[in-house]
């Protein structure tokens, strides 16, 4: 399965050109030189979109074009002193930077479905593992539970309790009776989901949040909330 995609562009001084993608917000992931007097490959990131600089003379060449989606793109307009142009699909900003690279910015002018932004299936993956959170078979299992938590998750429980990933790897799971409705799942970045719903059991309803991050390809559960209803 394809998990990203990552533009080279060839510059002539990494760390100048870093210092322009620090100015709409991409930050220095790492720098490799097979020896200290050999061309520089800086790894950039902003959130969970990624574009490699290489110093190296064989790859990629200049006035090449990459297209970026970003939440505001009004900010990196101010800060370059350039004109927001409106496509049918969203605000963009043209940048070119100092080794004549082309950059296109933009901000959807609505929020794309979930399966757009994280990928085919996504919503439907997440829903399935949400429903498995509260199934018998799954939930009372260790190492699937083990599986699908982050290092640091942690949940603000139903009747107030904080919950770590050792708390509910450790506690003795019962029989779970509860429906949930109402399931919507929504982008958050590039390598996030939000999802609501609703949940009934025999104490009550509750509204119910789960923040999921995609790592390596899989999905982990890092966070969850259930707040009683009324």
């Amino acid at each position: 399965m394809t998990t990203d995609v990552i533009p080279v562009l060839h510059v002539a001084d990494a760390a100048i050109a870093a210092g322009w993608y620090a100015r709409i917000g991409f930050e220095v992931e790492f720098e490799h030189r097979f020896e200290p007097h050999l061309p520089a490959y800086v790894g950039l990131r902003r959130e969970g979109a990624r574009i490699h600089l290489s110093e190296h003379a064989g790859d990629a060449r200049p006035d090449t074009l990459v297209y970026v989606w970003v939440d505001a793109v009004e900010a990196i307009a101010a800060e370059f002193g350039v004109a927001m142009e409106q496509a049918p699909w969203g605000n963009e900003v043209s940048l070119t930077d100092p080794d004549a690279n082309r950059l296109r910015i933009a901000e959807p002018l609505s929020d794309p479905d979930v399966d757009d932004r994280l990928g085919s299936g996504t919503s439907a993956r997440l829903t399935a593992l949400e429903h498995a959170m509260w199934a018998d078979e799954t939930r009372g299992d260790r190492r699937w539970m083990d599986a699908h938590l982050t290092d640091d998750f942690v949940e603000f429980g139903y009747s107030g309790r904080t919950w770590t990933r050792a708390d509910i790897l450790e506690q003795e799971i019962g029989a779970i009776e509860a429906s949930l409705s109402g399931i919507t799942v929504r982008a958050v970045g590039r390598d996030g989901a939000l999802v609501t719903y609703i949940s009934e059991q025999s104490r009550g309803a509750a509204n119910r949040a789960s923040l999921w991050h995609r790592v390596n390809g899989h999905w982990l559960l890092a966070f969850h909330q259930g707040t009683p209803i009324g």
